[in-house]
């Protein structure tokens, strides 16, 4: 389903994207998602904790196989602040941990749809999947792929092994051309 853009109010701009890092209108919404994957929520009779755990052994797997550096604090509430607070210091390395993320822990797929859609809606280049953050490839794009590659012959295929490399090759880094956000206002 892709929603059709809104219209901004009268005499107000609406910024269309597409955004490449973490404007501040997507930057709560990724959060909260990653927030929601990282804290197990508080049993309903345990008498020895009290409140939601953060999921430190995940954090860790992420940021060990996307050799993501993270200070070590000796509280995993501090550990997972740290996480969540990259979408305003280090967009990037926040984008890199949630691909990291998806492609490493086994996320349902409602969760990932979940998270796409958030990624689509807040005009995001990135297209969440079960192998991490993808490039999202404009529709005409692929129907002229799809169109070109369709006959049975080398071209054909070397077309095909070409576009999987290209669309491999770009999942996490930008193509020129397209709206970085900006930085964010809060310091």
């Amino acid at each position: 389903m892709t929603a059709s853009p809104p219209t901004p109010r009268e005499g107000r701009a609406l910024e269309q994207g597409p955004f490449v890092g973490v404007p501040d209108h997507l930057g709560a919404p990724l959060t909260h998602w990653l927030r929601g994957r990282l804290i197990d929520p508080a049993p309903v009779f345990d008498f020895w904790h009290a409140g939601p755990r953060v999921k430190i052994a995940l954090i860790h797997r992420v940021t060990l196989v996307g050799r993501i550096r993270l200070p070590g604090h000796p509280e995993p509430t501090d550990e997972l602040t740290h996480v969540l607070d990259w979408w305003q210091q280090d967009p990037e390395q926040f984008l890199d941990f949630i691909h990291y993320f998806l492609q490493e822990i086994d996320v349902a797929e409602n969760d990932v749809k979940a998270l796409d859609r958030t990624l689509e809606r807040g005009g995001s280049v990135w297209r969440a999947t079960d192998r991490g953050l993808e490039r999202r490839v404009d529709p005409a794009a692929t129907g002229a792929f799809e169109m070109a590659a369709s006959p049975e012959d080398t071209a054909s295929d070397e077309l095909a092994v070409a576009w999987t490399k290209r669309t491999a090759a770009i999942r996490i880094f930008p193509m020129p051309g397209t709206t970085r956000s900006r930085p964010s206002r809060r310091s």
